[in-house]
This record gives structure tokens, sequence and C-alpha cells, in this order.
């Protein structure tokens, strides 16, 4: 066996501890190389793992638009859904978009016209929902190199994620911090103004007013976080048809209307099946303006729900002021809507 002197047994440590060094150093300089190339591997909210470009130029968003503009990064979109130029927040803050491509939807699209626009990444739904994209078309996209990013929205737990996705996806992470940092602000202040207070009956309606939301979405949510029981929780799903004995049995104290349905107030108060319903008899239904529930300003909505159910803990409370506040925060405008 060969001894080795103290100096030679410093001189082989140093080389190793160099090496290791090296080996690491090369490694980093790897990983620096395939960022440079243009490579980020992501989980979308369906589960897949997809690769995208480390910087997105050219994006194509049939899914989630409004959080595209809330994110500041609306210059990097190329081609968007039909429904964007009705949307009242993108007709707000988009000036110019009836000169973006926008012919189709995430159900539905003509896959050559989107791959003509060149983009670096298309944004869809996903998932078991009713309202996703086609397998077949996220195949055809993937198989031309373009990458499908998929988001998946049941919850408000389900809107912060998708922020934080979008906010990854377009490099503007913190500014996706910004943005559910003010929406928990929303959240945290209603808790605390309605904390302690006896529980309302409440009923959300959808597209006709015996069709409600049920135990399970955001509206649920709401409710729940303003201070409300959930008539109707006990059914599990997210839409149910009822009959109007049914609701009469639930005897909801307050009705809260779906911002798109057809139908006012109005017409539930002239409607002598709803006579006995304690929120007709005390004149508390209540139709909110026409926004999503998937995007930033569904934490707008939660206030919105907390002073239709408790009035009295908001007494001096402008909501309207706080609205153009929010969505000068959130959008860089005052509120598009009223909320009377």
């Amino acid at each position: 066996m060969v001894r080795l002197m103290s100096g030679e047994k410093k001189m082989i440590a140093t080389i190793i501890v160099m090496l290791i060094a090296v080996i690491a150093i090369g490694y980093y300089m790897v990983e620096m190389q395939g960022e440079n190339n243009g490579v980020r591997t992501i989980v979308d909210m369906t589960g897949r793992v997809v690769k995208i470009p480390a910087v997105i130029k050219r994006a194509v968003v049939f899914a989630q638009y409004t959080t595209v503009v809330a994110l500041g990064a609306w210059d990097c979109v190329v081609g968007t859904s039909k429904w964007a130029p009705y949307n009242t927040i993108i007709q707000k803050t988009v000036p110019n978009i009836d000169k973006i491509w926008h012919n189709g939807s995430a159900t539905s699209f003509n896959t050559e016209e989107v791959l003509s626009l060149n983009p670096d990444i298309v944004i869809t739904y996903g998932g078991n929902g009713g309202y996703v994209t086609p397998k077949e078309q996220i195949e055809q996209l993937e198989n031309a190199g373009v990458p499908v990013v998929c988001v998946n929205i049941y919850n408000i737990s389900d809107v912060y994620k998708c922020i934080l996705l979008m906010g990854q996806i377009f490099n503007r992470e913190q500014r996706a911090e910004q943005i559910i940092e003010t929406m928990q602000n929303a959240f945290d202040m209603v808790k605390n103004k309605v904390s302690g207070l006896d529980k309302v009956r409440c009923l959300h309606t959808w597209s006709s007013p015996t069709k409600v939301t049920a135990g399970l979405g955001a509206t649920h949510e709401l409710i729940v976080n303003a201070g409300g029981v959930d008539v109707a929780s006990s059914l599990n799903e997210r839409y149910a048809t009822v009959d109007i004995e049914q609701i009469i049995e639930w005897d909801p104290e307050v009705v809260l209307i779906w911002g798109s349905a057809k139908y006012t107030p109005q017409d539930i108060y002239n409607d002598s099946q709803w006579e006995d319903v304690s929120a007709v008899v005390n004149h508390q239904v209540y139709k909110y303006p026409k926004i999503s529930t998937w995007d930033p300003e569904v934490a707008m909505l939660q206030v919105w729900f907390a002073v239709k159910i408790h009035p009295d803990a908001f007494s001096d409370f402008n909501i309207q002021n706080y609205a153009d506040t929010f969505f000068n925060k959130i959008y860089g405008i005052d509120s598009p809507y009223e909320w009377s």
C-alpha cells in the first residue's frame, strides 16, 4: 500500500473539490442553456406536464383573457375567444380588440387558423367539465408543435391557482401575487364584517328562476363566506333544476340572480308562485352585474353578496367607491359596473 504524505492528501482533496465545482458549474450552465434555448416545464390545472417557451411573445387565449389583462400581459395576445369583444372589462381595457383574431372559442375553433397565428402557446379550458376544448383539437395543436395549457376552475381556490399559473406562464409572478393580495383583502374585509352575525337563508338562481346553483362551485362559497346559508347546498352538484314547491319549502330570505340571466328581480316579484317566499315578501331579490366568477373580480362579487345578505353590517360602506378602488388595482380602470 502506498502511503500519502499530508501535503499530497491536501492536494488530492483540493482536486476533488475543484472537480465537484466544475461538475456543478457545468450542470448549472446546461440548465441555463436550456432556459436560454426557450424551454420551461409547467404543470397545468388538469395535471398535464407542458413544455413552454421561456418567454411568451405570441399567445392565443381562449380562457381567462381578463386575467391576462390584469397581469399586464395583453401585449402578448395574438388571438382570443369570439366572446372576448363582448366582455365589458376587455372593452374598457383593450381598445383594439376588434383587430385581434377572435374566431372560435374554447369549445370549438379552426385549428388551421390558430396555427396560422404562429402562437408560442394556446391557453384554453380542459378537464371534465362541459366547457372544454376537445382532446383531438389539443392533440392537433401539440402535434404541430404548439404547447397547450389547460385551466380548470370550479371554486375560488381554483381562481387563485389559475392566476398563479398565468403569472408563471407570462413571467408575471410578482404581479399575480399582488392581484391575489388585493382579492384576499376583499375576502378578509367581508369575513370581519359578518363574523358572529346570524345566518341568512339564501338561494342563488341561474339561467331560469328554478334552475339553481347548488352545493358545488364558487357561488356556494360566496354565500357561505358572506354569512349566509345556501338552502340548495344539499344538492351535490353545480346546477340543479327544482320545482317551485322545493323553493317554497326552502323559503330563502334572500335570492341572488346570476348576472347573465335573462330575467330580473321584477319577473320573480310578478310571479304569483313566488308570492309567499320570504325574499319576495320582504323585497330582497337582487341581480348582480354580468361578471365572471372565474376571474379576479369574483372578490368584488363576494363583497356584493355580503352587502345584500347582511346590509346592516355595511350601513356606512360605499360599495361603488370600493369597487372603483378594487378595479383600479386589478385592471387600472374604475369599475365598469354599477354596484347598487
